[in-house]
């Protein structure tokens, strides 16, 4: 519109004009200019250079190239006069303006104003020039500059337009594939609770077209089961309501299937009306693993309890037996779980029993008087194979009398049988017996496998009790012994803090051997040492073997473990101070440790020396959650704790034991 304003001016205007284009080429001849030449306007629309109305004589402007007029062009022309010859060949002076048009890319045309002074260079005494001639130039330069002026406002607007449009639609291609590919299924509501818009996400997940649900209620397509509807709606009211609101809840796809989602919605005004973002996260793997945590954990605490029920000498080990029998039947959903043992000549020892319902008789019977003689298949098996499991009573062969009959007797289903060791010599087994096959893709084999293990230690710990009571010696070596087991049944939920007991108690005799300390005091120590960190197996499994850095709260359970020990170790009348040189192995001479943050001489002489062998072999010892820091970085530790966190005398020794040494790779060879 505006460029068909700026032609009609100058076709209108009383001043010659033409337009030229870059190459010099005629676009547009006014009226004026038509007059003033002769030509008719098809004569002149198209030429180039040399034009027709050129004069060719000796006081005319010299005929440029092409390229030198171009180059004259570009600089501008002002006021130049020359001679015009009309059609009809007169001449017609002419004062020549030039003006080139610019725009972003340079130069687009060539605008060039004529005034006729053919009377003003023929009139002779004349003074002065014709005013009415100034002020028609005066008119006409105002004319170029607005046109000009118009002419490169117009190339930036249509620039900027063309640029703002671009950005427009770069960022509407931009949110569109945002909004697409986003790994979350996204839903768009109208205020009717109508979807307006889904992406290729939610289609996905709930298994459905973007334009088939499109202005259909949204809970007809997520919420169609009775009692998810009902919390469909619930949620949509609240929407709607003005509330935003992150939810974890159910809802079904088209086939009637039921998943576990995420809803994160807002409403939002648009104008003046409300819609809503609804956005739904799969999150059937998070409810998967957390269904998982919850299993090992309360795996572990069982584990934990039926070990800690080991822990202290019984006179009531089948009871014992019987409990942690019934816990883990109950935990895997049993409906037999017993423990049969034999003597070295496969008569029964004992058998304990845990069933739901009533014993079979005619199975009690048996069980009574079974040997491993009447069970030869089972009995191989059980010496070759860690575990046997037995799906059908087709997986038994026919030869096989005695362990069909039982397998009968006991229902069928499912039977996991677990050989019982004692001294590294098959004793017994353990077995679980379910009635409903286990379809939750869990393998409960190596759990039940740590629970068999358990049990065989403290089996083959009441042996040894019962040993000691006929032999003094073997009473000292077993006591030993049983405290190295205490240790070790750490393993079950924390190897590492069972080889650490184990390096440390080696470390710590080694330490005290320099310091002179007598062999009695030495032994205590030991003792001590393989079990300093018994309490941990009263912390939770996943916070000891947590790869990641401890929180604030976890490392203050880990911190209980001292006088969890001391509790537990108290119970025991060991010839030493056993309890609390545990319960002191992490205090430090500057009161800067824990649990009671005691000081200086407050601090048992055994206890100091445990410090400095617990962190040497804790840094040089690799962890879950970092690699070890290797023996030099322990070294230059306690160097710069020596006197103020650690017993001088103890580090000194250390220093002396581990000289000229990189590693402490051979250094356990030959552990206690």
């Amino acid at each position: 519109m505006a460029e068909d304003m700026h032609s009609s001016l100058l076709l209108q205007s009383p001043i010659p004009i033409l337009v030229l284009s870059r190459e010099l080429k005629v676009v547009l001849a006014n009226r004026a200019f038509l007059d003033m030449s002769g030509y008719d306007e098809s004569e002149v629309l198209g030429i180039v250079p040399p034009y027709p109305w050129w004069g060719h004589g000796e006081d005319d402007f010299p005929v440029l190239t092409l390229e030198d007029q171009k180059t004259l062009y570009m600089k501008g022309v002002s006021r130049l006069e020359r001679r015009y010859l009309g059609k009809g060949g007169s001449s017609i002076w002419v004062e020549l303006s030039v003006t080139p048009i610019t725009g972003i890319d340079g130069i687009k045309s060539y605008l060039l104003s004529m005034v006729d002074v053919t009377g003003r260079r023929g009139s002779e005494g004349r003074d002065g020039d014709d005013p009415r001639l100034e002020a028609l130039e005066r008119a006409y330069a105002a004319l170029q500059q607005e046109l000009a002026e118009r002419a490169e406002w117009e190339e930036r607007l249509e620039l900027e337009v063309a640029r703002r449009t671009e950005e427009l639609e770069k960022s509407k291609s931009f949110w569109e594939a945002l909004f697409q590919e986003s790994p979350e299924g996204i839903a768009f509501l109208d205020n009717r609770d109508r979807i307006i818009q889904v992406n290729g996400s939610f289609c996905r997940m709930f298994l459905c077209e973007a334009d088939s649900v499109r202005g259909t209620s949204i809970n007809d397509i997520v919420g169609k089961a009775p009692g998810i509807q009902i919390d469909a709606e619930r949620m949509t009211r609240k929407l709607f309501s003005g509330e935003a609101f992150v939810y974890d809840t159910y809802r079904t796809r088209t086939d009637g299937t039921v998943m576990p989602v995420s809803i994160h919605a807002s409403p939002f005004l648009f104008g003046d009306k409300t819609f809503a973002y609804c956005g739904y996260r799969d999150i059937t793997e998070r409810k998967r693993d957390e269904k998982r945590l919850r299993y090992h954990s309360t795996l572990q605490n069982l584990l934990s309890r039926v070990s800690y029920r080991f822990v202290f000498p019984s006179n009531d080990i089948d009871g014992s037996l019987k409990q942690a029998l019934e816990d883990f039947g109950s935990f895997f959903r049993a409906s037999h779980c017993n423990l049969i043992q034999f003597d070295p000549d496969g008569d029964m020892v004992r058998s304990i029993w845990w069933h739901e319902g009533p014993l079979n008789p005619d199975l009690g019977d048996i069980v009574e008087n079974v040997s491993s003689r009447d069970i030869p298949w089972l009995w191989h098996r059980l010496q070759v194979d860690d575990i046997v499991m037995i799906g059908n009573e087709d997986a038994i062969p026919a030869r096989a009398c005695m362990e069909r009959r039982l397998f009968e007797l006991l229902g069928g289903g499912e039977a996991y049988v677990y050989p019982l060791f004692i001294r590294g010599e098959l004793s017994g087994m353990i077995s679980l017996i379910r009635s409903e096959r286990d379809d939750s893709g869990s393998d409960k084999t190596t759990d039940f496998y740590v629970f068999s293990s358990i049990i065989s230690a403290a089996l083959e710990r009441h042996e040894g009790e019962r040993s000691i009571k006929a032999n003094y010696e073997v009473l000292h070596r077993t006591f030993e012994s049983s405290i190295k087991t205490m240790g070790d049944m750490l393993a079950v939920r924390d190897p590492y803090t069972a080889r650490h007991q184990r390096n440390v108690a080696v470390l710590s005799d080694m330490i005290s051997e320099r310091l002179g300390i007598d062999e009695e005091s030495r032994k205590g120590l030991r003792i001590a040492a393989l079990v300093h960190d018994l309490g941990k197996i009263r912390v939770p499994a996943e916070i000891l073997n947590k790869p990641g850095e401890l929180s604030e709260l976890e490392f203050e359970i880990i911190k209980e473990h001292p006088q969890l020990g001391e509790e537990i170790l108290s119970n025991i009348e060991f010839p030493w101070p056993v309890a609390t040189i545990v319960s002191q192995h992490h205090e430090r001479l500057d009161g800067s440790g824990y649990p009671r943050h005691l000081g200086g001489g407050e601090i048992l002489f055994e206890a100091r020396i445990l410090a400095v062998a617990d962190v040497v072999e804790a840094m040089t010892s690799h962890r879950p959650y970092r690699a070890g820091l290797g023996l030099s970085a322990a070294l230059d530790e306690i160097r710069r704790g020596r006197g103020f966190l650690y017993d001088p005398d103890a580090v000194g020794a250390c220093l002396d034991v581990l000289e000229g040494r990189t590693d402490l790779d051979d250094l356990f060879a030959d552990q206690i």
